[in-house]
């Protein structure tokens, strides 16, 4: 996890930069977006399929719309909680962070 960058930072998390070339090195797949979660969310990449013409997220495969609903193509995947932490809907998952037997005492 790495510090949440300002708000429209252009810049990939550096904690997940390794992840980013590694895909970006094959051909077949361009990274469009990304984000680390800094801990609030599960880390995402939303990755795009140049063979296959699809937008899809890296870690759990799902399938992203290349198009919204009104037939518009879509440009933003992301959306910001009320706390400014950007997540993809339907796909992130919130981190749970547990307590320990003694803290929860």
């Amino acid at each position: 996890m790495c510090k949440k960058l300002p708000y429209c930072a252009r810049y990939i998390d550096s904690c997940i930069m390794s992840v980013i070339s590694e895909i970006n090195a094959d051909s077949q797949y361009r990274t469009l977006a990304s984000c680390c979660g800094h801990g609030k969310y599960a880390t995402t990449i939303v990755v795009r399929d140049t063979l296959h013409n699809q937008n899809f997220e890296w870690f759990s495969k799902l399938m992203i719309p290349l198009r919204y609903a009104n037939d518009k193509i879509r440009r933003r995947f992301y959306i910001k909680d009320t706390h400014g932490y950007y997540f993809l809907p339907n796909i992130s998952i919130p981190c749970v962070v547990r307590k320990t037997r003694r803290e929860a005492i």
